[in-house]
Formats: C-alpha cells, structure tokens, sequence
C-alpha cells in the first residue's frame, strides 16, 4: 500500500490481534488482512467502507457487513478486518495531504495517492454512474 505509516499500522494491527485474543477465526482472518493490504492495490477506503477486488475476482464493499460466502456463513472474513484495520489507521492518521489539485482540501487516497472528491472517489475507485 502506498503512503501508509508502516509502523503505526502496525502498532493498529497488534492492537487487533490483542482484541481477539480468544478468536482463532479473527486472529486468522487479520493476518490474511494484513498480507492483503500490503500486496493488493486494489483497495479504497471511501469514508465508510473498504472497496476490495478479491483475489476471487469479486468486487466487496466491507464495513461491518461484507458480502463474501464467510460472512453469508457467520464466520470473520479478511475483508472486514482489512476494513477494522484501515478504518482504526484513518482515525489515528488523517489523509496526507495532496501536493497538487486537491481543490476540496480532502486529502488523498492513502493508496493511489489521488485526491479524494467530494463523493469519495478517486483513481482507484472510480465514480459510479447514477441512471
């Protein structure tokens, strides 16, 4: 992922896995999250949700809910934990902010590096179109 504070992400990440101390399913579903979050770069964070391409091919938007097969089943998923974790990060660390053409004063996306519109999208997510 670009423009993350690897060591504050990790201090996020230790935190979780201290919450779940009794919760093989999470412990397993943040580690996956993890490796997912540095090596996929098809992620956005758009204020309320992580957009997920999966290695699946589907497309997820998690916050609390997900719409994978693991949530469906009851069972922790690594979307919504990438999300717990990106969402917990945001909190700690704002946006960074744009050397250019950030006109809103938004920030940018912490993993394209492209300035965040006013409906949260960006070069990674791109607008969706209203008919």
């Amino acid at each position: 992922m670009q423009n993350i504070d690897q060591d504050r992400m990790q201090q996020v990440i230790q935190e979780a896995f201290d919450k779940v101390a009794n919760s093989r399913r999470w412990q397993m579903a943040i580690a996956r999250a993890k490796g997912e979050l540095e090596s996929n770069p098809y992620m956005h964070w758009n204020g309320v949700a992580l957009v997920v391409l999966s290695s699946s091919n589907e497309i997820y938007e998690a916050n609390g809910t997900c719409q994978c097969k693991a949530y469906r089943h009851g069972q922790p998923c690594w979307h919504r934990a990438a999300a717990r974790l990106v969402e917990r990060y945001m909190e700690a660390v704002p946006p960074p902010p744009c050397l250019d053409g950030d006109l809103l004063g938004r920030g940018c996306c912490f993993m394209c590096d492209d300035p965040i519109a006013a409906d949260g999208a960006c070069a990674c997510v791109p607008r969706t179109r209203s008919n």
